[in-house]
């Protein structure tokens, strides 16, 4: 991708060295039109993945109880890589908790008599044909807390986190639950399996979000704005140019 920058590239260098053989009126129209190229190309990208875009399907999930859980189809905008998340409202427990009852890696230490409270089996299908799917498994967490509080270990204290002041407590709190592809022009389905009750968590108003991973766009924010950059300090050369020569005349 790093590759589109070699347009706006050489359209600096024209208006750097190539540019003031231009007309007067010549520089205003094209400095104009390379800043409306690169304005354009921002302004784009962020369109593109807006939330309407990037997030085909919130709804809210009942983890009170076992049960199925079926989502109503839905289709992609953007093709590529997506993220299935559970995602809860922040309380005012310590963030440690949270770990605990979603079983975060590395946090065994912070929980030794606290069992993760998610038991979901989940897939995606497109159409009639099963994509992707997955269980949650607690096996490898359980197997690092007998390792770290077993009798012969050493003693390992509880601690809490302490609450962040900068407004970040209020934020939602996600638990990535699996992964699919999905592709345009095609209706995909989530089901779900709740093995039982989620606890705490089923009183946090817990949501069902799929939304395009990160994978598909990163470096691309960073490769835009630069792109976009370009045209735009190739346009204002111009513009000077421009302007400065019609001081002089």
């Amino acid at each position: 991708m790093w590759t589109w920058l070699l347009v706006p590239a050489a359209a600096l260098g024209f208006a750097l060295f190539a540019g003031r053989a231009l007309p007067r009126r010549g520089l205003f129209i094209l400095g104009g039109l390379f800043a409306v190229i690169g304005i354009g190309a921002v302004a784009a990208l962020e369109w593109r993945y807006t939330p309407e875009h990037t997030t085909p399907l919130t709804m809210p999930l009942a983890l009170a109880k076992a049960g199925q859980i079926q989502t109503p189809p839905f289709a992609v905008t953007i093709p590529g890589p997506y993220s299935a998340w559970l995602v809860f409202d922040h309380t005012d427990a310590a963030d440690t908790d949270f770990d605990c009852l979603t079983g975060r890696p590395g946090a065994e230490a912070l929980c030794p008599h606290a069992d993760p409270v998610i038991d979901l089996a989940w897939s995606v299908s497109d159409g009639s044909t099963k994509i992707s799917q997955g269980h949650t498994d607690w096996s490898a967490w359980h197997a690092r807390q007998a390792a770290l509080f077993a009798p012969d270990a050493a003693p390992r204290p509880r601690t809490v986190r302490a609450k962040p002041s900068d407004g970040s407590d209020r934020l939602p709190l996600f638990y990535e639950l699996g992964h699919f592809t999905a592709a345009a022009g095609h209706r995909y389905a989530v089901a779900l399996y709740n093995g039982g009750s989620a606890g705490l968590l089923a009183q946090r108003h817990p949501r069902l979000v799929i939304g395009l991973s990160a994978a598909a766009t990163r470096g691309l924010g960073a490769i835009v704005t630069i792109f976009g950059l370009l045209w735009v300090i190739a346009g204002a050369i111009l513009i000077l140019n421009g302007i400065r020569r019609g001081a002089a005349a």
